[in-house]
């Protein structure tokens, strides 16, 4: 799945099957970080046990920090970052900067993004 391609109500329905439980906000976005992330890296660096990641049955790997307000997020090999169920726009973009800022802080991601690259759903 790419970012062009992001169905945030196929990817929803995808986690749920798995058994991830998912949060009730309504806001949806995504950024594109412009480089590849190494997802084996990420769910070790930001903690295994925060993590859902099975290649063969996800798009991604799914991290539900405790930093956050519930929110799941999803990151991708091709390099976007989605939240799936925040409740606010405001949420929405502090779990996905917060995101980007663990992934610099851990060595895992070495560009930058901004606020204003986030597309909402």
């Amino acid at each position: 799945m790419t970012v062009d391609s992001l169905n945030y109500s196929e990817l929803k329905k995808k986690l749920e099957e798995y058994g991830v439980e998912l949060f009730n906000g309504e806001v949806r976005g995504h950024i594109q970080t412009g480089q590849n992330l190494n997802l084996n890296a990420i769910s070790i660096g930001l903690g295994l046990e925060r993590m859902h990641y099975d290649p063969e049955e996800l798009p991604g790997l799914v991290y539900q920090p405790v930093k956050i307000n519930g929110e799941t997020i999803v990151l991708s090999e091709e390099g976007w970052i989605a939240v799936l169920d925040a409740r606010t726009k405001s949420i929405a973009e502090n779990s996905l900067m917060t995101t980007v800022g663990e992934l610099q802080d851990c060595n895992l991601f070495d560009g930058s993004v901004s606020t204003e690259e986030i597309t909402y759903e």
